[in-house]
């Protein structure tokens, strides 16, 4: 019983311990993407209110080249904003990467410690198995001896009673369930193990993932926001050009 409580504490203790690891993870992930989104959200401010401003102005040039110079240097900010943009995408790429290795990193650390801790304590397990085995196996003969030397005060179960026919039979008996015992722990630990790292790939694999569908939905968003305003700027191109003098 003492070893199951062992077995039982270890699992409580290492999965507190992974749980405040992805706490601290996506805590962390989640300010480095609030950090990058006010950066961006400064860009664009200073864009938009540069272009409302250009584009107020286009309206009172009525001279060509004037007016070309105005709405190439708009393209030009634009592009810039294309650029800066990208650029903040990229450094928050980056930083993503390095946060989820070490995330992945720590995980892995603690799924192995908790593996080891699993199999050592399933060791014990097996050798108190083994122990009782031993035991039994010790005591059946005794008891077996005993009745057929007709020494036997207490009368045994039917059901128990049918195994004392002969040594083989209350042997193979005795092997039975002791193999049978051996398979169910073999079993349990299998089925520990085999849940940790199942867990441990399902979360890696979710965090890799979802950044990669992060990293498409904001450059596809950072396209249409710089092609949106590109054709803004087209359109007041053309409405400058209607009023060339």
């Amino acid at each position: 019983m003492a070893a199951c409580d062992d077995l039982a504490a270890l699992g409580l203790k290492e999965y507190q311990r992974r749980c405040a690891e992805s706490e601290d993870f996506f805590a962390c992930i989640e300010e480095a993407k609030q950090q990058n989104k006010e950066q961006g959200v400064k860009v664009i401010e200073k864009f938009a209110n540069y272009k409302k401003r250009a584009m107020k102005e286009l309206q009172m040039i009525f001279n060509a080249d004037a007016q070309d110079a105005k709405i190439a240097t708009a393209r030009g900010e634009l592009s810039n904003l294309k650029h800066d943009l990208l650029l903040l995408e990229m450094q928050l790429v980056d930083q993503m990467e390095e946060v989820n290795k070490e995330f992945e990193r720590n995980m892995t650390e603690m799924v192995s410690g908790f593996v080891e801790g699993v199999q050592q304590r399933f060791t014990v397990c097996r050798d108190l198995e083994n122990f009782n085995h031993e035991k039994l196996t010790e005591l059946s003969m005794q008891l077996l001896e005993r009745l057929v030397k007709g020494e036997l005060e207490e009368e045994l179960p039917d059901e128990l009673r049918m195994l004392f026919v002969d040594k083989d039979t209350i042997t193979n008996a005795i092997n039975s369930a002791h193999d049978a015992h051996m398979l169910a722990i073999d079993n349990k630990e299998d089925s520990i193990l085999s849940r940790a790292r199942r867990e441990l790939n399902a979360l890696v694999e979710s965090v890799h993932r979802n950044e990669s569908e992060r990293n498409r939905a904001r450059i596809a968003e950072i396209l249409s926001y710089i092609s949106h305003h590109s054709d803004d700027i087209d359109a007041h191109e053309d409405t400058a050009r209607d009023t060339r003098s």
